[in-house]
């Protein structure tokens, strides 16, 4: 015998739930059923949410009610109204504005599946300004997706369904209470990691993603979908499926998408800006053509029964490991975009084939925050004792101080290691950037801040003076890992076997260390100061300033230590700025001369 499918609602027809009666049965989803009701004090059409049965306990109930009567303070002509909310005789309800239209899934569907990316974008930028007023209330939505965006008949666009929506300030992990619907979700809220109104910034990027494809970002089954977006994997780059998209289009959806949330746009007003931008410098020629997305077919208010269901997360999450949540592959633009790229704060910059410093004409200011590609290859993490030895002996060193560098140079291989693709910070993480995680998580701070916070004027100088074990909090805080031995040492010489980024000559006036001249150097210098100190990859700094840890812990005799790569304004980058060169310290060293930065491992 076939499965009988047919729902049969909580609901009766003529049933009264508190001042409301029901007309009819409109749909359930993962948590409720939508029903249309007349308000019998108004005399008005309504529509009347109510919980399932067996999605909402005690505790439930008590923040469901909290998080309704914060909601109805909403008064956005882009967000559907709610009226009011309460329990009657057990029984929780939600009244909202009864609206005629179609959700953004249904649109699709009408028509083709994908939309043109012009009205799609004004569809979501009034989506984001009803998304704005929403955050302004302290909350967050937590369930944007195209099922959730209704475009009504007036023509105007709703953000509708509170179902979901949390204060910011709501620990959702320690009540175990995560859902959402995982292809729309952010990788902070697959991991099961508090959430903030950027969680929604995301899902409407990943929203503006599925109405330009007609596909949604992740396919798979939902363990699949959350491992992949909780691992930080990007969508399937938005040109394979409309190749003539404006780079303005895919670089506003790679900004709303990124992975880590400090990336995004900062709230959805700026992304709304961003989107006005484009329609203005993108308008196309036929625009009455464009704009014209009828409704072929009206429903009335939100259709809880969408493709995408909403699930409870928790037990996937908890036999799942996830490690960290790696950034996004950037995409590097240029040229007609930049106006755009200042508005977004996106990175951009020109990648040259010469390994030497970038001409003046092609250099672009870069965002110190940004990260590089690094492509798979080869990488040797030594060199020849017979190269060591020439090298050394141009200098004035004794035969004992070169026997003893050149030993500790050979304890590097020298056999070829693959290492997988990986993006790298460009510069070193700052103190600025310290600073966000700082007060974010009210960890330690370095010793040499001033009232809890960085050194007036050193704000841009590499953050030093830090345990391996801050630099790996800062990591997993962001979502990255520290670079491994060999990460580093191919962003230092790329597929050569060099002993400095730009070759085999020592260019001490190119770098900041000890011995560079006139009078050395005594501290650390902003990150931005030595443009000639570059790698092939255009990673700055790893022969001089702050020397870094790598990843993981190593053995010498049986004792462990740290290892730190890198010339330093403290060391002499004759010796210490040489890619085979390495230094050991203790598990718990702090010196203020050693920094960090991380990387990003791609699937």
């Amino acid at each position: 015998m076939g499965q009988n499918l047919e729902i049969t609602p909580q609901l009766a027809i003529g049933q009264q739930v508190a001042a409301f009666r029901v007309v009819r049965f409109l749909g359930r989803g993962g948590m409720a059923e939508v029903y249309e009701a007349e308000d019998l004090t108004l005399g008005r059409r309504v529509a009347l949410k109510v919980p399932r049965g067996d999605t909402y306990g005690r505790h439930q109930k008590e923040r469901f009610l909290k998080e309704a009567r914060k909601a109805a303070l909403i008064n956005h002509q882009n967000v559907v109204t709610i009226y009011t909310a309460g329990d009657d005789n057990g029984l929780l309800f939600l009244v909202m504005q009864y609206v005629e239209g179609q959700d953004l899934s249904e649109l699709m569907r009408d028509h083709g599946t994908m939309l043109p990316w012009y009205p799609a974008l004004k569809i979501i930028r009034l989506a984001a300004r009803g998304l704005h007023a929403v955050h302004q209330q302290g909350l967050v939505h937590r369930d944007i997706k195209p099922s959730n965006i209704m475009l009504a008949s007036t023509p105007d666009v709703y953000v509708m369904d509170f179902g979901l929506v949390r204060d910011d300030a709501s620990d959702l992990t320690s009540t175990g209470d995560l859902l959402g619907t995982p292809p729309f979700m952010s990788p902070e809220q697959c991991r099961g990691h508090r959430v903030d109104h950027r969680s929604d910034i995301y899902s409407l990027g990943a929203t503006l993603y599925s109405l330009i494809t007609g596909q949604r970002p992740f396919e798979g089954s939902t363990l699949q979908v959350i491992r992949r977006v909780a691992k930080g994997t990007r969508p399937r780059p938005i040109r394979e499926f409309v190749p003539d998209l404006p780079d303005e289009v895919v670089a506003l959806i790679d900004k709303a998408m990124a992975i880590r949330a400090g990336n995004r746009f900062a709230d959805a007003q700026q992304m709304s800006k961003a989107i006005t931008h484009v329609l203005r410098n993108h308008q196309p020629e036929d625009t009455e053509t464009w704009d014209n997305v009828s409704l072929s077919s009206t429903r009335s208010q939100p259709d809880p029964g969408s493709p995408e269901p909403t699930i409870d997360l928790v037990p996937l999450l908890q036999a799942m490991p996830i490690d960290s949540i790696p950034d996004q592959r950037r995409r590097w633009l240029g040229g007609s975009i930049a106006l755009l790229l200042a508005l977004l704060g996106l990175t951009i910059f020109v990648l040259g084939q010469s390994s030497g410093p970038p001409s003046p004409q092609l250099e672009l200011k870069i965002e110190h925050s940004g990260m590089v590609p690094v492509p798979a290859g080869k990488v040797r993490l030594g060199n020849e004792e017979s190269t060591l030895r020439r090298y050394f002996g141009q200098f004035s060193f004794s035969a004992d101080v070169i026997d003893a560098m050149v030993a500790t140079c050979l304890e590097s291989p020298l056999e070829e290691v693959d290492v997988a693709e990986f993006s790298i910070d460009q510069y070193e993480v700052t103190n600025s950037e310290y600073a966000k995680f700082v007060n974010e998580t009210r960890h330690n701070v370095p010793s040499y801040w001033v009232d809890g916070s960085p050194p007036p004027g050193k704000e841009q100088h590499p953050v030093v003076n830090i345990t391996y074990n801050d630099a790996q909090a800062y990591a997993d805080w962001s979502g990255k890992k520290l670079p491994t031995r060999e990460q580093w040492t191919r962003a230092f010489r790329g597929d050569s076997d060099h002993l400095f980024p730009w070759g085999d000559t020592y260019e001490v006036t190119w770098i900041h260390v000890h011995d560079t001249p006139p009078a050395g150097n005594k501290t650390t210098a902003p990150v931005q100061s030595t443009p000639r100190d570059i790698s092939p990859y255009q990673v700055y700094n790893l022969a001089g300033n702050a020397s870094e840890f790598v990843r993981g812990t190593f053995y010498q005799d049986d004792a462990p230590y740290r290892m730190v790569k890198g010339g330093t304004f403290e060391g002499l980058g004759a010796v210490y700025a040489l890619a085979p060169m390495f230094t050991r310290y203790g598990l718990d060293f702090a010196k203020k001369d050693t920094g960090f930065r991380c990387v990003i491992e791609m699937d």
